[in-house]
């Protein structure tokens, strides 16, 4: 398993259940504030309404690996030169050159897939 990158942590808790949760049990507090309910020690109520939410809210470990599998472009051909170096002493010289063909398409449409605008749930099919 790869070390977490400073992104990926961040994506990991900003679209974890724990903050979402976090985030919306704290709207309680300037909510409460602006009804008149509470006055002074609002920002207090909001942060402690805040950690409530963080530590009740169930994690979400699919939605983790999710992200933690996902590569960049970069990484995929790093793994595709990775897979491809340890199958070449197995391939004959005509299988050699398929696969330094198979190398080059995927190094031309993977950066256009990676930066399509419209996102496609089938643009990333092969592994």
């Amino acid at each position: 398993m790869t070390q977490r990158t400073a992104r990926l942590r961040l994506l990991l808790w900003l679209y974890g259940n724990a903050n979402i949760a976090g985030c919306v049990l704290a709207l309680a507090g300037p909510g409460l504030f602006l009804a008149g309910i509470i006055d002074s020690g609002w920002l207090a109520i909001t942060l402690g309404l805040y950690a409530v939410g963080y530590l009740a809210a169930p994690r979400s470990p699919a939605l983790e690996r999710e992200i933690q599998d996902s590569l960049t472009t970069q990484e995929t051909l790093e793994r595709l030169d990775t897979v491809i170096a340890a199958a070449r002493p197995h391939l004959t010289a005509e299988m050699s050159a398929h696969l330094d063909g198979v190398r080059t398409s995927v190094l031309e449409v993977l950066p256009r897939l990676a930066s399509s605008a419209t996102p496609d749930a089938n643009a990333f099919t092969v592994r």
